[in-house]
């Protein structure tokens, strides 16, 4: 198996761009993401990222600007609440091991199940072994693809939506650029 490259050389990450070296603790984590304008705006806001981020609880809170005529939460919402969740925790989990990594979503399907007619609840989890079978393929391959199923709750806990985010995780070489990378 092969041995993944770990830069601590401070020239590699003014090559990489600012943030390549955002390494965030989880407090800050879960207001930049909090603060973040797509999120913010739509309601969607981290309760809780685990000190290792391979947990992250967060709540889609109902509010008048993403209630549609149904007096439901728009899909769209449901669906960006999904989205950024995984990815950021990969990058933050590989970046916080020395791994540089490129981590984008390749897929986001949703299946709405019922009207989210309260606020909605979501728990995105990464085990150890799923982070240890990146860790290998990356090592190996130098890239990585992972599905993942997630639930959106109500109150009562019942299913309002599930979507099937799919990752594609890619390490970085020295001389790649942070913008621009083809698949």
């Amino acid at each position: 198996m092969a041995e993944l490259r770990v830069s601590q050389d401070p020239a590699y990450f003014r090559r990489q761009g600012v943030l390549a070296r955002f390494r965030l603790t989880p407090w800050r984590f879960k207001w930049f993401m909090a603060l973040y304008p797509p999120l913010l705006v739509n309601g969607v806001r981290a309760l809780r990222v685990a000190p290792t981020y391979q947990h992250v609880r967060v709540k889609l809170a109902k509010t008048w600007l993403n209630t549609n005529f149904n007096g439901s939460i728009f899909g769209g919402t449901l669906a960006a609440a999904f989205d950024p969740w995984l990815g950021v925790m990969y990058w933050q989990i590989l970046n916080h091991r020395g791994v540089h990594a490129l981590v984008v979503n390749l897929s986001l399907k949703v299946e709405f199940k019922r009207p989210a007619l309260t606020s909605v609840w979501m728990d995105f989890t990464v085990t150890d072994a799923e982070v240890e079978a990146a860790l290998a393929s990356l090592a190996e391959r130098g890239k990585y693809v992972v599905p993942y199923t997630v639930q959106a709750l109500d109150r009562q806990g019942t299913c309002i939506a599930q979507a099937e985010v799919v990752l594609h995780i890619r390490t970085r070489q020295a001389t790649q650029p942070t913008a621009g990378i083809s698949f």
